[in-house]
């Protein structure tokens, strides 16, 4: 089996943490099952959309010399080439969120997606949401999200200290952006700051190195996901993989991954109050065995995942 990966999705030395989840993936992948695969990598985000013009081209040279029996895309934007020529192989694509999602508002993207979706054998999905859509589309699905590495995600137990009297909130994301939605949360650390009756500090987990994301992760007490609009965010499996609890918004997929998990709530409504009030549930439930029933699921380790994939390659 030879796989030709396209992705615009990939860690850089200047964006160490963009599109890990699919590098891990990718590299989980091949070292697991042995297969042949490359990568075509369109580095738009440091390049700029010239990019995927480049790769119209760039990709017909590259298909034509490593002759690959399948084609997996990772984002839709990164499919573009489709729309002037169409490999003889199997094309599979991975949409991620913002290529799909309107809530994201990436309106230029989800018209692209949408006439690109019409060229490929498979699109695999994030959540529910996405599944309407492509149902509407009368696109075949799989709901397979990408998975977590539960030997590199593990609690550190130096970050462990019995009956402190301060606590720390984690944020999810780059609080730059828009969609993560960082004024609510901040919004809702100072609200469990007010009512909290010891020290509270937050986390940002943004561009870090794995072992510092670890670190960061069993350090913290509570991660809190404020997001406008979700694909299925890493962050809350490595979360869940180094047994730190998780509040959030209902978006994504969050409420799948968290469901009967101790200490993990969601919330229907953005209302500060109710965020608040399930932070404070969080903080007072017994999270011990977390993670082992997180990973007792089944559903969202790499090796779980990977077989899917390679199943779903195989029909």
């Amino acid at each position: 089996m030879k796989i030709l990966y396209v992705s615009n999705m990939f860690p850089t030395q200047k964006h160490i943490y963009y599109g890990i989840h699919v590098q891990e993936q990718i590299e989980g992948f091949k070292k697991k099952f042995g297969i042949d695969s490359m990568l075509y990598f369109i580095n738009a985000l440091e390049n700029g959309k010239i990019e995927y013009v480049k790769a119209i081209f760039g990709l017909k040279k590259t298909i034509n010399k490593f002759d690959p029996e399948i084609i997996h895309i990772h984002y839709g934007l990164s499919g573009l080439f489709l729309l002037f020529f169409r490999p003889k192989c199997k094309v599979f694509i991975t949409l991620h969120g913002g290529d799909i999602l309107p809530k994201q508002g990436k309106y230029m993207q989800l018209f692209f997606t949408r006439k690109i979706l019409k060229k490929v054998d498979k699109a695999f999905i994030l959540n529910g949401e996405m599944a309407e859509i492509l149902s509407e589309l009368k696109i075949p699905f799989e709901i397979l999200p990408c998975g977590v590495d539960i030997d590199c995600f593990n609690q550190n137990q130096d970050y462990i200290i019995r009956n402190k009297t301060n606590k720390v909130l984690v944020f999810p994301g780059d609080s730059a952006r828009p969609v993560k939605n960082f004024p609510l949360f901040k919004k809702v650390y100072e609200e469990v700051r007010k009512k909290y009756p010891y020290n509270l500090d937050m986390k940002i987990v943004h561009n870090l190195k794995r072992e510092e994301v670890v670190d960061l992760l069993s350090s913290g007490d509570c991660l809190v996901m404020t997001s406008l609009s979700e694909g299925s965010p890493q962050i809350i499996k490595e979360a869940l993989s180094c047994n730190l609890p998780v509040v959030s918004v209902n978006v994504g997929d969050v409420s799948n991954v968290i469901e009967d998990l101790p200490g993990c709530f969601v919330s229907n409504t953005y209302s500060v109050t109710e965020l608040a009030e399930c932070i404070f549930r969080s903080f007072d439930s017994d999270i011990k065995g977390l993670r082992e029933k997180f990973i007792k699921k089944g559903l969202y380790d790499n090796d779980s995942i990977f077989k899917r994939l390679l199943q779903a390659y195989k029909n």
